[in-house]
Formats: C-alpha cells, sequence, structure tokens
C-alpha cells in the first residue's frame, strides 16, 4: 500500500522499480476501497523511464509519456493503457493535483 502525507501534497507520486528493462503497455491502479478514501485519486499521469534521472516530478515534464486518466478513477480499480508500448526500467504513477496517495496496489503489465 503507498500512502503520502495526512494532509496531502502537490502532485503526490509512487516510483516502481522493475530491476530489468520491460516493454510496458499498461498499468493497473488498485484502488483502497475496502475501508475509506477511494475518492482521493485522481488525475493519474503515468511514465515510464529507462533510468532514474529521466523521470521528472512536474507534470508539465513527463519523460517517456504512457498514458494519462483525467478525473477521479474507479472505486476498485482502473486500467491505464499506454499509447504506444515503452521499454523501461522505472514506472511512475504521479496524481496530478493535490491530494493523498493511498493506493492499495500497482499492477505493471508487460514483457
Amino acid at each position: 500500500m503507498a500512502h503520502s502525507k495526512e494532509d496531502g501534497e502537490y502532485q503526490p507520486w509512487l516510483r516502481v522499480d522493475l530491476e530489468s528493462l520491460k516493454c510496458i503497455w499498461a498499468v493497473k491502479l488498485v484502488n483502497r476501497y475496502a475501508d475509506c478514501c477511494w475518492e482521493r485519486t485522481a488525475n493519474a499521469l503515468i511514465t515510464v523511464a529507462l533510468s532514474e534521472q529521466e523521470i521528472f516530478y512536474e507534470s508539465d515534464k513527463t519523460g517517456n509519456f504512457c498514458g494519462y486518466h483525467d478525473g477521479q478513477l474507479s472505486r476498485y480499480n482502473t486500467t491505464i493503457t499506454c499509447i504506444t508500448a515503452i521499454t523501461g526500467r522505472f514506472v511512475q504513477v504521479l496524481l496530478n493535483t493535490t491530494t493523498i496517495l493511498n493506493l492499495y496496489e500497482v499492477e505493471v503489465h508487460g514483457v
């Protein structure tokens, strides 16, 4: 489970290190829905990079753009499909808003 500061922050993010290069085609975000807070997850920006230095923290510098979900995500889960498959080692989920990041699970789909 991922969680940020209790009072929220601007553009909270979570990064996944796949430990080797993969061809990424989608990212599934599983919300924390059983107990509370699913409505906090909105405006999800997904980027993929070969190295940590390629990933940016601001939404206007998207690195290797995978996909974006505008607005609130589903109560249970939302799959964001990349516009085109991207090769990379790092996958970042950035919420382009001021909120609390509290995802239950992040699944990276690829080969």
